[in-house]
């Protein structure tokens, strides 16, 4: 996890103990699949896309093996296994940064390449258009209505 300087730190070093045992202080917690920061920035939450990049390495793996994975099965196993790790917190979208949305949007790229077996230099919009699935970051803003829509 991230620790900045201690001289950059906004708090000051506390030593916390329950039944005489020490509580360690962090700056990041994953709590129910959502990765939270002593600012509440989401940084680390986003950065954990890495993850994204090995499912997307097993369904390859997974893809060359069957060789009769096409575009809807493959942008299905996409849309179920990786997206789904994009979605999970997307209430927190509204801090996403710049670098964090390319990572999304290159896990997508690749996956749409992978399973339409497209070029290159195939445009972004050709290959959602023939995948079905919307930009990532409209998609991220469409997830995150849904919720405010169902919390309100």
């Amino acid at each position: 996890a991230f620790r900045p300087p201690k001289a950059q730190r906004p708090y000051r070093e506390v030593k916390i103990y329950i039944k005489k045992e020490k509580v360690e202080v962090v700056d990041s917690k994953r709590i129910l699949g959502t990765v939270l920061d002593t600012q509440l920035t989401f940084i680390p939450h986003f950065e954990a896309v890495k993850g994204c990049f090995a499912a997307l390495n097993h369904i390859k793996a997974f893809a060359t093996t069957q060789k009769i994975i096409g575009i809807h099965t493959g942008t299905t196993l996409y849309k179920t296994l990786i997206r789904t790790q994009i979605d999970y917190s997307s209430a927190a979208i509204a801090n996403i940064t710049e670098h964090s949305l390319k990572k999304m949007q290159t896990v997508q790229r690749i996956s749409q390449l992978f399973f339409t077996q497209c070029l290159a230099s195939t445009s972004s919009e050709v290959l959602n258009l023939i995948t079905n699935t919307l930009p990532i970051d409209l998609h991220l803003v469409k997830n995150t209505a849904q919720n405010f829509v169902r919390v309100k």
